[in-house]
């Protein structure tokens, strides 16, 4: 439980840095969120994979008004550059 709210804090100070940057790159209508999920078994259990136990989704709005959606389903070529600069640009230790 410790390092879920760890990486949820890691998550926020990730959002707020690459939301910054993209203002920076002129998309100042923008929203990214990162979603840190954990699935249950129907006793309560965390299930685990082979990915962990977190799910982590990136979320995204290019406009004002339109719902923060899955990135990979959503953004263009251009966003998704815009985004990768972001996330390179962000320093090792948030």
């Amino acid at each position: 439980m410790l390092f879920q709210k760890k990486r949820k804090k890691t998550a926020k100070n990730i959002e707020d840095l690459i939301e910054k940057t993209l203002r920076e790159l002129a998309f100042n209508n923008t929203q990214f969120r990162i979603e840190v999920t954990q699935e249950t078994d129907p006793e309560g259990k965390c299930k685990i994979n082979l990915n962990g136990i977190d799910r982590i989704d990136f979320l995204f709005s290019a406009n004002i008004g339109e719902p923060l959606k899955p990135l990979a389903k959503i953004a263009s070529g251009g966003e998704l550059s815009r985004i990768m600069l972001s996330l390179k640009s962000i320093p090792r230790r948030c």
